[in-house]
C-alpha cells in the first residue's frame, strides 16, 4: 500500500473523526478541514487546513464527509472551494447522506475541471468505523475506484464498487431499510421472549450465530439487554438523516415495501412518544412500554 501521498477530508464530525483515524492508523498523511475545532484531529496527527481549497491544493485524492447538499456545494463551488485547485487527474470521494442531485451537480462541475467524483455511501455508525466493519458503496468511475481504492480500504475492511453513478446513494437507502426493519424485529424478538417469561441475556445467546440471526440483532441486540445505548446520536436525528431519505427513495423508484412502512411508522410513533434523543435500538422500551398505557 503507498501511504505516501497526502489524503484529503472535508468534515471532520461524528463521522469524519473516527475516519480520520483509520486513515491515519493506516498510515496515510490526512490534511482536513471542518469549520468548527480540529483539535481532535490534529490529536490523532491530522493537519489543519484552513478551507477546502487548501486541502485539494494539497491533496489528489479529497474525501467529503457532510451534512448536507448546502454543504458540499459550498466545500466544492464555494469562494474558498476545491474548485479553486482542481486539476485533472483529482478525485472527490464523497460520503455523505444527502440527496444524489447535490452529487451529480458538482460531478458535472468538477468534471468540466478534469476532476472526478464519486458517490461512495457509508453504512455503519461511527462505532462501525471503529471496528472496520461499516460498509462502502462506491459507484461512478470504475477507473477513479481503482484509483483511491487503497485509501477507502485504508478506513475499512468491507469496500463494494456498486456500479454507475448514483447507485451508492442507491444502496445507502437500501441498507438503511434493512437496518430498520432487522433493528425493529430484533426489538419485537427480545419484547415477545420477554413477555413469555425469558431473560434478554438468553434469547441473545440463544439466537446469536444461528440462521435466525442478523447484524442488527447481535450488535443493537447488545444494547437491548441492559438499555446501554450508543449515545452517539438520537432517534429524531437518524430518523431525519436516513430513514425519511429512505421513505423518499421508495417514492422516487416505486412500489410497496410493507415490511419498511410498518417499522418507519413504528419508529415515528416512537419518537412522538418521547424517545427522539436515545438511539434507535431503544424502539425495544417503546414496545414494552404500550403494554402499560
Amino acid at each position: 500500500m503507498n501511504t505516501s501521498k497526502k489524503i484529503g477530508l472535508i468534515g471532520i464530525g461524528g463521522l469524519g473523526l473516527p475516519i480520520a483515524r483509520n486513515l491515519i492508523s493506516s498510515g496515510f498523511n490526512v490534511i482536513g478541514y471542518r469549520r468548527s475545532s480540529m483539535e481532535q484531529f490534529t490529536e490523532l496527527g491530522g493537519v489543519a487546513a484552513d478551507s477546502p481549497c487548501e486541502v485539494a491544493e494539497q491533496a489528489d485524492i479529497v474525501l467529503t464527509c457532510l451534512p448536507s447538499g448546502e454543504s458540499l456545494a459550498d466545500a466544492v463551488s464555494g469562494s474558498n472551494g476545491i474548485v479553486k485547485a482542481a486539476r485533472s487527474g483529482m478525485i472527490v470521494v464523497e460520503l455523505s447522506t444527502i440527496p444524489i442531485e447535490a452529487k451529480r451537480e458538482q460531478l458535472v462541475v468538477l468534471a468540466g475541471l478534469g476532476s472526478d467524483l464519486l458517490d461512495c455511501t457509508v453504512s455503519g455508525s461511527p462505532e462501525f468505523i471503529d471496528s472496520r466493519t461499516a460498509a462502502f458503496f462506491v459507484s461512478g468511475n470504475k477507473s477513479g475506484y481503482e484509483n483511491c481504492r487503497e485509501v477507502i480500504e485504508g478506513i475499512t475492511d468491507n469496500v463494494k464498487f456498486v456500479g454507475q453513478f448514483g447507485c451508492g446513494s442507491a444502496l445507502k437507502s437500501i441498507s438503511t431499510a434493512l437496518v430498520s426493519v432487522h433493528t425493529l424485529a430484533a426489538a419485537e424478538a427480545f419484547a415477545m421472549g420477554e413477555r413469555a417469561g425469558l431473560a434478554r441475556q438468553d434469547i441473545f445467546n440463544a439466537i446469536t450465530g444461528t440462521p435466525m440471526s442478523s447484524g442488527m440483532f447481535e450488535t443493537r441486540g447488545k444494547a437491548m439487554i441492559n438499555g446501554d445505548y450508543p449515545k452517539t446520536r438520537g432517534l429524531a436525528t437518524y430518523y431525519e438523516r436516513n430513514m425519511e431519505k429512505v421513505r423518499d427513495f421508495t417514492n422516487s423508484v416505486g412500489g410497496n415495501y410493507p415490511l419498511l412502512s410498518a417499522a418507519l411508522d413504528c419508529y415515528a410513533e416512537a419518537i412522538k412518544n418521547g424517545y427522539g434523543n436515545v438511539d434507535y435500538s431503544a424502539v425495544i422500551d417503546f414496545l414494552m412500554e404500550k403494554d402499560t398505557k
